[in-house]
């Protein structure tokens, strides 16, 4: 049995194959509107297309939430009888792309996409059979065993067993990825972890232990006032508020400190700790006659 050092908290996005530019309007993906398209074809190991295949394009930070336990997910395209697909309609933003067959042959690219109007060709791959992951957690001091495995930018999640904490996953592509652990007790905190699977191959994992949950304050300010605070969990997003208005001023965004040197982002920064964020601005006029004066 392999053990796995945690890594609370970080987004480990690696994959099968080397990153490649991709957007679009799919679940979990950015708001950004865009005309860009992505396609590829995959094959089985004997050079036959891989037609009639699944394909799955998930946001990186893409969770499977566990009311979806049982329902199977839509996909957001099928091969067709040369094993190409496309998908248009693209929106920016770094995803996951998961093509597999009904018997949960598959292959997983990564997608990173920076231009709105770009058309990316990825490179053909191959199908290969499923790998497993196999893991226990330890719920014996836990008084609620109800316990979830998450993984990063797939549809999927399994429960652990509530006696023993057994978990398994039999469907997954070669890759190397970033599971959640999620525990319904109030208590305890969530887990990350990097692990790496190989086809046709179990990948074990023991003795994952729940840290006691830690709560921290975000605090917003405003003109050297406090204007709204919020409680997140360690290791998770701050909610992005609406965008304070001033009379005569303009919104710049949500900053780490009072001389504005380093922005908030609110889709990748976790909070680790307590954190006060200041609103910047900018005067209204004199930034919309510096636009004027660069064109």
């Amino acid at each position: 049995m392999k053990r796995y050092k945690p890594l609370f908290f970080s987004l480990l996005l690696c994959t099968f194959t080397a990153f490649f530019g991709c957007n679009m309007n799919i679940a979990g993906a950015t708001s950004e509107t865009s005309n860009g398209r992505i396609s590829a074809s995959v094959y089985y190991e004997n050079g036959t297309p891989a037609a009639n295949a699944s394909v799955f394009l998930r946001n990186q930070h893409y969770l499977r939430n566990p009311g979806d336990i049982g329902l199977e997910p839509v996909p957001d395209a099928q091969t067709n009888r040369r094993g190409e697909f496309w998908i248009d309609s693209v929106s920016q933003g770094n995803y996951y792309i998961e093509i597999r067959d009904s018997k949960f042959y598959s292959v997983l690219f990564t997608c990173a996409m920076n231009s709105s109007l770009e058309e990316i060709q990825l490179p053909p791959d191959t199908l290969k059979p499923p790998a497993f992951l196999h893991g226990q957690i330890e719920i014996d001091d836990i008084e609620n065993k109800t316990v979830f495995v998450q993984i990063y930018g797939l549809e999927r999640i399994v429960q652990a067993d509530q006696t023993s904490g057994i978990f398994t996953f039999t469907d997954l592509p070669e890759a190397e990825y970033v599971i959640r652990v999620l525990p319904a007790s109030t208590e305890h905190s969530t887990i990350e972890m990097s692990v790496q699977t190989t086809s046709s191959t179990v990948e074990e994992i023991e003795s994952i232990f729940l840290p006691p949950l830690v709560v921290h304050t975000v605090t917003f300010m405003d003109n050297h006032a406090p204007i709204d605070s919020s409680s997140v969990i360690d290791g998770e997003y701050i909610e992005k508020p609406d965008d304070p208005v001033r009379d005569g001023l303009l919104f710049l965004g949500w900053y780490t400190d009072t001389l504005f040197r380093q922005s908030w982002n609110f889709e990748n920064d976790q909070v680790k700790g307590n954190v006060t964020l200041y609103a910047r601005w900018s005067d209204e006029e004199q930034t919309e006659n510096s636009g004027k004066l660069g064109e």
